[in-house]
């Protein structure tokens, strides 16, 4: 059992404590939080806290002043991602031409972490699986939808295996350890660490009515 089961209720727990309590169906001091939000939220909980907006360098791993929104609002977790960690070289055929790594612009940017896309000239982006997206406007700002599938037209396993794929050299994690090492300076943060999800890869992939028919047949 783990000892800080029969902790007091006035014991104040580590944010990583809190969390591991809950998922081993343990009652913490309180619930634990995490947090996630539009780029427009993130903008109004700045002005709320007077949060002075920072502007990361593309070698920097996380927003400083969102980092600030989540210590402000004492969230418990923070979430690294595949997505921070990548960066294809010069050559390998990812960028469209004209098109520029953008790390930091993306509107489907939900934590203060960085995200690897390129921004085209048309205003669209791609991600490192090919899948483009393009901003839609709403009552409260924009957002992004995806607007080509890049395996809708795949037919064959000899089409998948001419798709260019990522490669895995691509990806350089040596500045993770240093990452958690900085997070766990400021608090015990539960940190956990998204591979992406293969439901979603599939369908944006292929498209949501083709990849529930590819499943069927």
């Amino acid at each position: 059992m783990n000892s800080l089961s029969s902790a007091p209720r006035t014991t104040i727990l580590t944010p990583r404590q809190r969390v591991e309590l809950s998922l081993n169906h343990q009652e913490p001091d309180r619930i634990p939080t995490d947090f996630f939000a539009t780029p427009e939220v993130w903008g109004n909980l700045m002005r709320c806290f007077e949060i002075e907006k920072s502007r990361p360098e593309d070698d920097d791993y996380f927003d400083e002043s969102r980092e600030e929104v989540l210590r402000h609002l004492a969230i418990d977790c923070r979430v690294l991602s595949y997505d921070m960690f990548i960066n294809p070289p010069p050559g390998a055929g990812m960028l469209v031409p004209g098109a520029a790594v953008d790390w930091w612009g993306s509107l489907t940017r939900s934590t203060p972490n960085r995200m690897w896309r390129q921004k085209l000239p048309d205003g669209t982006s791609r991600d490192i699986w090919g899948r483009c997206s393009g901003p839609v406007q709403n009552a409260f700002g924009a957002y992004e939808e995806i607007i080509f599938n890049p395996l809708c037209n795949v037919t064959s396993l000899v089409d998948l295996k001419s798709f260019p794929w990522p490669s895995l050299d691509w990806w350089d994690f040596s500045g993770l350890p240093g990452l958690i090492e900085q997070y766990d300076r400021r608090d015990q943060y539960h940190i956990r660490f998204r591979a992406g999800s293969v439901f979603e890869e599939a369908w944006q992939l292929r498209g949501m009515e083709a990849f529930l028919i590819d499943m069927v047949t």
